[in-house]
């Protein structure tokens, strides 16, 4: 299969080739290849973002032996390529367009092996072994630096099903490890020290279907160690989680969810970490509840709650109607940052933060009918800190948005032609020091299929049908913040031989 395109709003060419090929009964080769070379892109008010053009390069490979005695095998290795003229060290600042561009390029590889069994005479067998090796490295050539880091790992786990009485519970269990080096390089030479964590974990995990009623629980054990500088915080922690589904009757049903989770190193990057000086300082940030106190893995508490309602028939008898109402929210404790770290200074500390909340609610419902479905979606949520105050955007943890309202639609003119529609309402925000402007964005899209020439596909979708002018409101900046895309028309070519 081979495939080609254009799109304006970077005018950028798309190219990409799938080859397949069986070598036996049960096994297969597969190999792609994929290729973007893009412009900046030009806004809804017509101007190019400065820093936003570049080209991206993918390669895959693998080989799969399937389902031979109730044993298969697939073995994969992929290469991903970004190189362009960025900024450098200026994530947490507004669009500059007059900002110096450094050139950039960063590769990831990534190898993956994973064997699985499923025992024919029993379900109380299914396994699954998988290890995997990524190495990644960004590596600024203006500079004559790079940050690698390469990240390994297995996990074996186990799917059990038993029927007992007059429950049938679908048993998870396994074990799991990770452990990753970070590296800095400066003209050549290694700088600071080599930075490693490790986590091993154990869990279990229960479902369990009892007639309308269906249960689950589980806990996971962490055993964790992360060097920062050349101090090691090593810790133990278990994490349970539970949920619970009740089908009412007629269509509906209703469910509630918990679970925890820890993080050793929080979201910091792995190259900050490796340039932390030797001795940090933990819990030194004056006028923060952790300060003088004991420095803690990152946790968090997800809470979920809400109703599910299906029906066939609801207008007429070929139909169908689903519908959801989901409350949640989630605490994210001990919430890890560094002292230092930005534009290449080193990392003097970490602290732990102040509890971040998001909460807020969701509504969904599709409605099916013959060629035609339509989903609507409703998200209303805040992200506030311990004093109920929204937070202003945080990188890599999280933002404040207005409410959005997404309204899909796809019609299936015949065998051969689908349409489509999608308006995106996004509602602004003001509260405190955040305020942001709102926008709506409609979106179309086409795909054919001649009927002379079944093996080609055309696709044509235009984003941003307008060309409006606006940014996301998740983006860091306020009304500095880059704006998005304008029109963005998409055209695609498909020829699967």
């Amino acid at each position: 299969m081979i495939r080609a395109g254009y799109y304006t709003a970077d005018r950028s060419d798309h190219g990409a080739a799938t080859a397949y090929t069986r070598l036996g009964s049960h096994s297969g080769l597969m190999a792609h290849i994929k290729g973007v070379n893009r412009e900046d892109y030009e806004t809804g008010g017509g101007d190019r973002v400065h820093g936003s053009a570049g080209r991206d390069r993918h390669y895959f490979i693998k080989f799969s032996l399937l389902e031979n005695e109730g044993h298969s095998l697939r073995l994969s290795a992929e290469r991903s390529r970004n190189s362009g003229l960025y900024r450098w060290g200026a994530g947490d600042t507004a669009y500059n367009p007059d900002a110096p561009l450094e050139y950039q390029v960063n590769d990831r590889d990534a190898y993956v092996v994973n064997y699985r069994y499923h025992a024919p005479y029993t379900p109380l067998i299914n396994l699954s072994l998988n290890f995997f090796n990524n190495e990644n490295a960004l590596n600024n050539q203006t500079r004559n630096n790079e940050t690698t880091s390469t990240g390994k790992g297995f996990e074996l786990r186990n799917n059990a099903v038993i029927d007992w009485i007059s429950s049938t519970h679908n048993l998870v269990t396994g074990i799991d490890y990770y452990t990753e080096d970070g590296k800095i390089y400066n003209n050549g030479e290694r700088q600071g020290h080599r930075n490693n964590l490790n986590n091993l974990g154990l869990f279990i995990q229960d479902h369990v279907y009892i007639g309308r009623l269906t249960l689950s629980g589980g806990a996971r054990f962490d055993r964790y160690e992360t060097d920062y500088g050349r101090i090691a915080i090593s810790g133990n922690e278990i994490s349970p989680n539970a949920g619970i589904e009740v089908n009412i009757g007629k269509g509906w049903s209703t469910f509630a969810n918990y679970g925890e989770a820890v993080r050793s190193t929080g979201v910091i990057p792995i190259g900050w970490l490796a340039s932390a000086v030797d001795t940090p300082t933990f819990n030194a940030q004056a006028g923060k509840r952790s300060f003088g106190r004991s420095f803690r893995p990152e946790s968090s508490q997800q809470k979920e709650a809400g109703f599910r309602y299906q029906a066939r028939g609801l207008i007429h008898d070929a139909d169908r109607f689903d519908a959801s109402l989901t409350y949640f929210h989630n605490d994210i404790d001990n919430l890890i940052v560094q002292i230092g770290g930005s534009r290449g200074q080193p990392v003097t500390g970490f602290y732990n933060d102040d509890r971040v909340t998001s909460k807020g609610w969701e509504a969904r419902t599709s409605w099916q009918s013959g060629r035609y479905q339509t989903t609507l979606s409703y998200l209303h949520a805040k992200t506030v800190d311990q004093n109920g105050d929204r937070i202003t955007t945080i990188r890599r943890v999280g933002s404040n948005t207005g409410d959005r309202l997404v309204w899909d639609h796809v019609w299936r003119i015949d065998k051969n032609m689908t349409m489509g529609y999608t308006l995106v309402a996004q509602a602004g925000l003001e509260d405190g020091e955040i305020d942001r402007s709102g926008h709506t964005l409609h979106h179309v899209q086409a795909q054919w299929q001649p009927v002379s020439i079944p093996a080609l596909s055309l696709s044509l979708a235009v984003r941003n049908l307008f060309d409006r002018s606006y940014s996301e409101q998740t983006t860091i900046g306020d009304d500095g913040a880059t704006l998005e895309p304008g029109r963005d028309i998409r055209m695609m070519a498909r020829y699967q031989f």
